[in-house]
Order: structure tokens, then C-alpha cells, then sequence
């Protein structure tokens, strides 16, 4: 694992991972160093983790004091995407890289699950590709060039999907995103639900 980051250029850590300071204000984050260093920890990625995790955990609170529910899990797959790209500056494997990803497409799909849209139009989930087939052959994951464009309906998405799993076999881990829509018929007009 390389060591990209340490304690002593950690703003270097914090312009490419601002989100933390959302969650987290400076006093917060010099309470954490003081406990990290006084459980005589030497690998700075710890001290990194611990961040993320404590981010997290804020983004969690807020929701549960009254925060919106859209906030929440756009927060999270914001936090999980980051959390992956840590793993991969770390040298991590693709599985634990692309288990970050994962959750924050989870989130994605929650999101669009309680979107206050969803009450009169039906929603999807579309998977955009950023695998193209001039890269490099370690950087091509053809299981992610199939899912290019395709839609899923966000109840089916985790279970029919499987990008960012075992199917990827981009080096550096998944480099798809999805993204909601709304629902259109073959003439291109928005798929409204009908009122009861």
C-alpha cells in the first residue's frame, strides 16, 4: 500500500477530500488526531479512515435529527465514491475499491426510491460507462461497456446490476456511475402515475 498522504501534508488530503470538512469542523478533526496518536498509531491511512467513518456517522445524525432523507444518501454516495477513490490512491484491490462503490450507487438507488417525484412519475436507473475500448486492456471492463445506457427500475437495480463486483475487471476498480431519470414511452413523453 503506498502512502500517498501523511499527517503533515494533510491539507494536500483535504483539497481532494473536501467533503470531510462538511462533516467535520477543525476542532473535530484535531479531537480525533489527539486519539488517534494517543493509541500510538503510526500508519496515517488509519487516521484517514477514521475521518470518513467519523463523516459518516455526522451525515447519519443529521438525518436522524431531522435532516432530509435526499441530503442524506446524496451525502453518502458522495462519502462512499471518495472513500473508494481513497482505496485505489491507497493501492487497495479492486474488490475492496469497488466495494465503496457499491454502497454509494446503493445510495443512488435509495435516493431515487424516496424521491418526492417519485409519487407521480415513474423513476429508472441508468448506468453510464466510462470504460471506452481505445484505453489500455487493463483499464477496459467490458462487463461495463454492456451496461452502457441500460435502465433499471430502482427496486431491481442492486440485484440485476453488477457493476462494481466480481464483473469488474477494470485495474484501479469501477469508473461507471449511474444516474436517475425519469421514465419515458416510445414517443419520448414522461410516464406518469396514474392517480387512484
Amino acid at each position: 500500500m503506498s502512502k500517498k498522504y501523511t499527517i503533515e501534508n494533510i491539507d494536500i488530503f483535504f483539497e481532494n477530500y473536501n467533503i470531510i470538512k462538511r462533516f467535520l469542523s477543525d476542532e473535530d478533526i484535531n479531537t480525533l488526531l489527539l486519539e488517534w496518536k494517543s493509541n500510538n498509531n503510526i500508519n496515517p491511512h488509519d487516521f484517514f479512515w477514521l475521518l470518513f467513518n467519523n463523516a459518516l456517522s455526522v451525515n447519519g445524525n443529521i438525518l436522524r435529527d431531522g435532516g432530509y432523507e435526499s441530503n442524506f444518501y446524496q451525502n453518502q454516495e458522495s462519502l462512499h465514491h471518495d472513500m473508494a477513490h481513497f482505496r485505489r490512491e491507497e493501492g487497495a484491490k479492486n474488490e475492496s475499491i469497488n466495494q465503496f462503490h457499491r454502497l454509494a450507487f446503493q445510495s443512488v438507488v435509495e435516493r431515487a426510491k424516496y424521491s418526492d417525484l417519485r409519487s407521480s412519475v415513474e423513476m429508472e436507473i441508468v448506468v453510464i460507462s466510462n470504460t471506452k475500448t481505445n484505453f489500455a486492456p487493463e483499464y477496459i471492463c467490458q462487463y461495463g461497456i454492456s451496461q452502457s445506457l441500460k435502465k433499471y427500475s430502482p427496486e431491481g437495480f442492486m440485484d440485476e446490476c453488477f457493476i462494481a463486483t466480481d464483473k469488474c475487471t477494470r485495474k484501479g476498480g469501477c469508473s461507471c456511475t449511474i444516474a436517475t431519470s425519469v421514465k419515458r414511452n416510445s414517443e419520448g413523453n414522461i410516464i406518469r402515475k396514474r392517480v387512484k
